[in-house]
């Protein structure tokens, strides 16, 4: 059986662990660029990245730039990153207490 070249894989189990954990490490270590390294290792398991970048409406070699941390996305374009790959972003409120 042939593999589409115009669709990707839907990102795994393994996949979605990956980046819970890189996002927690983000989340303590504010270090960016792990968790976009990470993010590109879904991408690559996925499939094509030209596919990708075409369904995230960005260039291609944006992408590998935001794959590699060199270049840090803007919260619009990780959105649409996301998007492409099938996952969305949530937020959660952390309730700590405040002095008003």
């Amino acid at each position: 059986m042939k593999k589409s070249k115009n669709r990707l894989k839907a990102p795994t189990h393994e996949s979605e662990e990956l980046l819970k954990k890189a996002l927690c490490e983000f989340h303590s270590d504010e270090d960016a660029k792990t968790f976009l390294k990470a993010l590109g290792k879904v991408a690559k398991s996925v499939g094509s990245t030209n596919l990708i970048a075409k369904k995230a409406g960005i260039d291609r070699v944006s992408l590998y730039r935001f794959f590699s941390g060199k270049v840090i996305p803007s919260l619009g374009m990780a959105i649409r990153i996301f998007k492409a790959l099938d996952f969305e972003l949530n937020i959660n409120v952390v309730h700590t207490s405040r002095e008003n």
